[in-house]
């Protein structure tokens, strides 16, 4: 018994050292473009594309970060399934952005 009492010390000091470790090296620093203008971004860019986005309504954002820095990435789907109903926006913090999926699929990228 006393062996396993060790054990799951061992375990829980383990366990918390490793908890005090991860957030800090994985801190996002927050959005330095708000949610709401990186919706005007992400659409805007869209018109500059031509596509009919009239069938399509923004299915999920997620803020989060590459080697080329932090992101918006918006998800938007058909209303209507289709062979590609998702088009993805990420929306750099400095107002770049980059096309992927739906159309863009057919296309070779972005």
């Amino acid at each position: 018994m006393p062996k396993i009492k060790t054990l799951i010390w061992a375990l829980l000091l383990c366990g918390s050292f490793f908890s005090m470790i991860r957030p800090a090296a994985a801190q996002t620093p927050p959005p330095s473009l708000a949610l709401k203008d990186a919706i005007i971004v992400a659409e805007d860019a869209m018109a500059k594309t031509k596509i009919d986005m009239s069938g399509h309504y923004i299915y999920s954002v997620i803020y989060t970060n590459s080697s080329e820095g932090q992101f918006w990435l918006f998800t938007y789907k058909t209303a209507v399934p289709t062979v590609s109903q998702e088009i993805l926006v990420k929306v750099y913090m400095n107002g770049r952005t980059e096309f992927s999926g739906g159309y863009f699929l057919r296309r070779g990228g972005y």
